[in-house]
């Protein structure tokens, strides 16, 4: 939120920034909005949408365009359904609350899929009252139009990243590449949902083979688990963990690494490291049909998802043909710079105009 704030500010625009959980609030002094802070105490999904409701109502004389958060839809969409004179935009990075997976309990699943089918069926037509949707993967988008809201109104947008921002901590990185060994990158929270497992797998295939280390960074409840699978496999020696990495750490890893995986997770949550990492030119490894592959077009090879053999193949490609390697590097700067926050935010702005009743303005109050 603090980019397309700063990057919109940038543009001109007079950004007014209201806080709903202003408890929990940790904004940077420099922040170039004016900032409301409205605390919503029950977070009841019935109080927070009526909540919403009457935020933008208090607030409609001060914008020209609301952009929410996307677990605010019914709240918004009673808004313009009530006669709100304002256009809203809602931004999805997220499945909402009530969706699936469902808890073991059987009372509690219970209780879970009726919120859901109740959503699904009512909720949705409240929310197809907004003006228009942006979510962060066209495979995000695909969600909530089954979950029933309105096609034709929105558009795919990544979470935005200063790749300037990057670059500035990649030069304090100070790497230290080893030609001897090919070495594999990949970071994230280690929970099992994100299968590092089959990195270690898929590595531990490659071991004798090719001279060939993998370094994973970061922490989670997972970590155990996947050093004991480490052990298991026979890679302890060729395995690396390093806990948490702060920016410059992560920056020099992605510059050191011939190759970073993003592992598998669900399909339609994106990558902000995926994106600085194509931005330093690394060779990136990808999840086939995911919000990854989207995000990286050209700029990566894919994998197919639960397949150890077809990992290890693909990274075994990158080793043997090192002109791909290349290529992916070169496409990968090439398309992290079409993504920069500063290209797009110039697509929000236009966006942002196209959904209010003066597009022609030159200033929004957004």
């Amino acid at each position: 939120m603090y980019l397309k704030i700063k990057t919109l500010a940038k543009l001109g625009h007079d950004i007014l920034l209201i806080t709903v959980f202003s408890e929990i609030n940790k904004l940077p002094p420099d922040l170039p909005a004016r900032v409301v802070e409205e605390h919503i105490s029950y977070k009841s999904l019935i109080n927070i949408q009526k909540k919403i409701y009457k935020i933008l109502n208090k607030y409609s004389a001060q914008t020209d365009v609301f952009h929410i958060e996307g677990h605010f839809l019914y709240g918004g969409g009673f808004y313009r359904l009530l006669g709100g004179q304002i256009p809203v935009v809602a931004f999805f990075n997220r499945e909402l609350v009530s969706w699936p997976p469902f808890s073991d309990n059987f009372i509690i699943r219970l209780k879970q899929k009726l919120r859901f089918l109740i959503e699904k069926a009512i909720g949705s037509r409240f929310a197809n009252y907004l003006d228009f949707f942006i979510f962060t993967s066209p495979k995000m988008e695909e969600n909530y139009f089954n979950f029933g809201l309105k096609s034709g109104s929105s558009a795919a947008m990544p979470d935005f990243v200063d790749m300037s921002e990057t670059e500035h901590y990649a030069r304090q990185a100070r790497p230290d590449k080893n030609a001897k060994e090919f070495k594999i990158f990949s970071a994230g929270r280690l929970v099992p949902e994100k299968r590092f497992d089959l990195l270690i797998r898929a590595v531990a295939e490659l071991k004798g083979k090719i001279p060939i280390r993998l370094i994973i960074g970061g922490d989670g409840p997972n970590m155990e688990n996947l050093k004991n699978i480490t052990k298991d496999c026979g890679v302890e020696d060729i395995v690396k963990f390093t806990g948490w990495l702060g920016r410059v750490d992560l920056m020099r890893n992605f510059l050191e690494c011939d190759a970073c995986v993003t592992t598998q997770w669900r399909p339609d949550i994106s990558s902000v490291q995926l994106l600085e990492a194509m931005a330093l030119g690394t060779p990136c490894l990808v999840p086939v049909n995911t919000a990854f592959a989207w995000i990286a077009g050209d700029g990566a090879i894919t994998f197919r998802p639960n397949s150890i053999d077809d990992l290890a193949d693909q990274i075994a490609s990158l080793i043997n043909d090192r002109e791909l390697a290349n290529e992916l590097g070169l496409a990968g700067r090439k398309r992290a710079r079409e993504l920069d926050a500063c290209h797009l935010a110039r697509e929000l702005e236009n966006l942002l105009r196209r959904t209010t009743k003066n597009p022609n303005n030159k200033t929004l109050r957004a």
